[in-house]
């Protein structure tokens, strides 16, 4: 086994995880979608299988909602672990991210966002009546 299989092995064995959990971007009227850094945020759990290892790269499976996705993921030698993690983790987002849309789900993730506000406005408001009630 070459330095390389023996890296690769090892970023897939202990740096890629199993389940990873993503944000599906926000979808606005105009069409537009953004990533929200504040506010409630709606999150898809990704589930990852390896498929197949190759000597620079491996095919994984991608599961999340009703969907299996393969795809291929360069391990470039000369990167930190840290980096490759980053770089799938990003991959992998953009892959669920583009998956929902060619899904035409916009409507579906407008949904699950008014439901996130709607729990988090919710649990602002417990909160500060609590907080009333404590000062009395």
């Amino acid at each position: 086994m070459t330095i390389t299989q023996k890296y690769v092995d090892f970023i897939l064995d202990n740096i890629i995880q199993d389940n990873i959990t993503v944000q599906l971007y926000r979808p606005f009227e105009d069409g537009s979608r953004m990533y929200t850094k504040l506010g409630p945020t709606v999150r898809c759990k990704v589930q990852i299988e390896v498929i197949e290892k190759y000597t620079r790269s491996a095919k994984l499976k991608l599961t999340f909602d009703k969907y299996e996705v393969e795809e291929l993921f360069f391990i470039p030698f000369n990167s930190s672990p840290e980096s490759i993690e980053g770089k799938t983790q990003t991959k992998i987002e953009r892959i669920v991210n583009k998956t929902y849309i060619d899904d035409n789900r916009t409507e579906d993730i407008k949904q699950m966002y008014e439901a996130q506000r709607r729990v988090l406005s919710e649990s602002i408001s417990k909160f500060i009546s609590k907080k009333d009630e404590q000062t009395r």
